[in-house]
């Protein structure tokens, strides 16, 4: 999955984005949300006085696939955001070294991109995808795994 975001000046431009660059056409995603395609253009649109439902932007983010809505309030609200993996469960000794790997790779991509070798954007899909795999540490935190669980 490509991230396709950076930080959208306002929330109705990171839902102007979603609606009608996603993965869906717009017909396609107005079906989905039970909504007219007018209603949905309407409603999508930065220079319209017409608000996006907040009932219909979780289901329009998942079925495009596409998250920027839900980064811009976090980033406004001073917070990042990262994807916590479906996968839990007993944990193998590789992805104890796989989340050692992706704590090192977080460190370089910042290292690159003080250094100039790495683009804002570059830099945070490293960060981003190295948090990702670290969220599997906590995922497995969360849900109680013990050192005995571990396949060690």
């Amino acid at each position: 999955m490509a991230v396709r975001y950076s930080t959208p000046l306002s929330l109705q431009d990171a839902i102007h984005r979603l609606v009608l660059g996603g993965e869906l056409r717009i017909t396609e995603l107005a079906d989905r949300l039970g909504w007219s395609e007018s209603s949905l253009y309407r409603a999508a649109n930065p220079c319209d006085e017409a608000n996006f439902p907040v009932t219909r932007l979780i289901p329009a983010m998942l079925a495009q696939n596409d998250y920027g809505p839900l980064h811009h309030i976090a980033g406004r609200c001073g917070f990042a955001l990262y994807k916590i993996p479906k996968k839990w469960g007993k944990m193998h000794p590789d992805e104890l070294a796989d989340l050692q790997k992706a704590q090192a790779d977080a460190v370089h991509a910042l290292s690159q991109f003080f250094s100039g070798e790495l683009t804002p954007d570059q830099a945070r899909t490293a960060i981003d995808r190295a948090i990702g795999k670290l969220a599997r540490g906590r995922r497995a935190v969360d849900h109680g795994i013990k050192q005995e669980e571990l396949e060690l």
